[in-house]
This record gives structure tokens, C-alpha cells and sequence, in this order.
């Protein structure tokens, strides 16, 4: 992480080598003020972006990434994104004097149930944002959200699409989640997202599946990581996977694994005792012979899924061995 402190501060980033895998604060120490210019030429930061108060200039062009997400505190940003990639978080307002995105771009919005908190918009300026034609406006999912909610993404004096919306919205990739990108009915320059968390019945989840997926909203919105790599799955396979990770194993493959190593050692006993009974020398019943023993173990268990109850495959391999001698 690279921390700034107060004042005018200008910071520039180029060439596609140049890359920052963790995050920037602009005014990280004890004073809160100053304008920043912050440019990245094809180069990428990954981690958060935190431009502080002031009025700033934030300028991506020749597929840089800032994908960690953007942030800033009181004042105006100048916002350029040229054949870029931007992420914008939903944690506190991005307020823009304009806003233009061109060429092969992609912003895409940080959304979690705390995006409600701001109807000014996500994104707002008291000027322009024009979205280009070739750009895309998306959103990633930072969070569950509880049952049916209505995001403001831009809110603009004027609100300039290069093409059809339904061209430049791209629906997130979530399987979880039905989402509608839609312009304000009352206002053409304001961005809507409207998302609803699909119910237990619709995913076609079980009974034990069911009582997870309802209650864990709470829980699994304290944990950003899973969080968000559980919204973003895309397919009913890959989110039945992911959530029964998130239960308790019911398969029983754990105790009979268990089991399966008590009989093997057991039996390697009691080979060896039926072996000295059987085939030991005329006077091992005297018990006047001591000696030593080894075997190979092994053993092998499957289970067929039923319902929720998981499958599974178990096996084992390993040598027992001991020594006899009188007692």
C-alpha cells in the first residue's frame, strides 16, 4: 500500500509493467486536504484508491486498471476513463464536476446493501457524465442483498449515452441475483439498478440448503471475500457446490473413515492371532517363541448421493506390523 500525505500532490503511473497490487491513500496522515491529480497509463492498481478531500483529476487511458475500487472524501473529481477499467465503491459518494468515458471501457459499480444509503447516486455530477458507445457499465456484488432493492449508479445535471442503454449496461454475473439496469422514469439522467436476491424456491435449493441460504445474510456480509465470490457465481452447479461447502457434512464419509481404520487394525490383530494359533511352530503354544510381524492394510468405501446427503469415495492404505514374544 502507498500512503500520501497532505497538500497539492500529483502521481503518474505508466507503461503496462507498472502495477500497484495493493491500494492508495492520497492525505493518509493527520491533514485531510488537498487537490490531487492521479493519471494511470496503462498501467493498473488493484488495490483501493482513496483520493481524500479536495478538487481532483483522476485520468485512466491505454487499458489501465484501477479495479480495486475508487473512493473519495469532500469536493469534485474531474473523472477521465479511456479504454479502462475503473470499480467504483458504494461506500461513499463519488461527486464529479464531469465524467467521460470513451473507447472499450468498463465501470463497474460495488454494489452492497449499504448502496441504499446513498439516492444522491453513486456516481453524481453537477455537469456532464457521458458514457461512450464501445464502454460498458456494470456492477459487481460486494454483498447479499436483502430482498429487493433499487440502486442510484449515476445521477448527472446531464447524462450522455453514446448508444442504447440496453447496449452499454452489462448484466453482472451473478446467479444469485436478477438485476434490470433502467433510467429514471421521472429524470433520463439518472441510472437505476434494481436488484432482487432470488428466493431459496427459485435456486431450487433443499431443506437444509434453504435454512443456510435464509439466515446467512447476516453472517456472510461481514465476510467481503466470500461474499463477493458467492455473488459472483454463474451457474446453478457452481453456486450448489459453493454453498454446500457452507454446510455441515452429512454424508457421513468422516465417521466411516473412522470406522473403516478401526476394522483394519482390528483385523490386522486378529489375522496375526488366528496365524499363531494355526500356522506357528509346533511350540509356539508354549508360548516359547518371540517375534515379529508385518502386513499390508487397505481398505475401500462409496456412497451414492441421496438428496442433500453428499456422496463420497474413501480409501486407505497401510502396513501394520508388531512383535510377539512370552510373557
Amino acid at each position: 500500500d502507498v500512503f500520501l500525505g497532505a497538500g497539492d500532490t500529483s502521481v503518474a503511473i505508466s507503461g503496462a509493467d507498472a502495477s500497484i497490487t495493493g491500494g492508495i491513500t492520497f492525505q493518509g496522515g493527520a491533514t485531510k486536504s488537498g487537490n490531487n491529480t492521479f493519471t494511470i497509463d496503462a498501467g493498473s492498481v488493484l488495490g483501493p484508491i482513496d483520493l481524500g478531500n479536495g478538487t481532483h483529476t483522476f485520468t485512466l487511458t491505454g487499458g489501465a486498471k484501477a479495479t480495486g475500487g475508487l473512493t473519495q472524501g469532500t469536493g469534485a473529481l474531474t473523472l477521465a476513463v479511456d479504454s479502462s477499467e475503473l470499480t467504483i465503491l458504494s461506500t461513499r459518494q463519488i461527486t464529479t464536476s464531469s465524467a467521460i468515458v470513451t473507447g472499450a471501457s468498463t465501470i463497474t459499480f460495488g454494489i452492497n446493501n449499504s448502496a441504499a444509503s446513498l439516492p444522491g447516486g453513486i456516481l453524481q455530477s453537477a455537469g456532464t457524465v457521458s458514457i461512450g458507445a464501445a464502454s460498458k457499465l456494470t456492477a459487481a456484488f460486494t454483498g447479499l442483498i436483502d430482498d429487493e432493492k433499487t440502486f442510484t449508479l449515476i445521477r448527472a445535471n446531464t447524462l450522455d449515452l453514446g448508444a442504447p442503454l440496453s447496449q452499454i449496461a452489462s448484466a453482472p454475473s451473478s446467479y444469485i441475483n436478477s438485476t434490470a439496469f433502467n433510467l429514471s422514469p421521472t429524470d433520463s439522467n439518472t441510472l437505476l439498478l434494481t436488484v432482487r436476491r432470488k428466493s431459496a424456491a427459485e435456486l431450487g435449493l433443499g431443506a437444509n440448503a434453504t435454512a443456510v441460504y435464509d439466515a446467512f445474510s447476516t453472517a456472510l456480509n461481514q465476510d467481503i471475500p466470500l461474499v463477493t465470490t458467492i455473488s459472483a457465481l454463474q451457474s446453478q452447479a457452481e453456486f450448489e457446490a459453493g454453498i454446500q461447502q457452507l454446510l455441515p457434512d452429512s454424508s457421513g464419509a468422516l465417521l466411516q473413515a473412522a470406522l473403516n481404520n478401526q476394522d483394519m487394525a482390528a483385523g490386522a490383530i486378529r489375522r496375526r492371532l488366528v496365524g499363531v494359533a494355526k500356522n506357528g511352530m509346533p511350540d509356539h503354544a508354549a508360548g516359547d517363541v518371540a517375534s515379529f510381524w508385518a502386513q499390508a492394510i487397505g481398505d475401500f468405501g462409496s456412497q451414492k448421493q441421496h438428496g442433500e446427503q453428499a456422496g463420497f469415495n474413501i480409501w486407505g492404505l497401510g502396513i501394520a506390523f508388531g512383535a510377539d514374544m512370552p510373557a
